[in-house]
């Protein structure tokens, strides 16, 4: 099982929110310090593949808020 963290596609929001813009800058500093491929998941079913691995199932799952109807957690 993998999870990321779609920093590759971040800010995706329409109001300013400068708390979590350093949030996740401090988030992405220390993951290219550490030599994180920062955008894995595009290349994750290939990275699969070519290690010999198999897909047998594909499950995503993604939390979507602030259509004018809220489930929050």
């Amino acid at each position: 099982m993998f999870q990321e963290s779609a920093l590759t596609v971040v800010p995706a929001r329409i109001n300013e929110m400068p708390a979590h813009d350093q949030a996740t800058e401090w988030i992405r500093a220390m993951l290219a310090v550490e030599g994180v491929h920062m955008s894995m998941g595009f290349s994750l079913p290939k990275t699969i593949i070519d290690s010999g691995l198999e897909f047998e199932k594909v499950f995503a799952e993604a939390l979507i808020q602030g259509q004018g109807e809220q489930f929050l957690l």
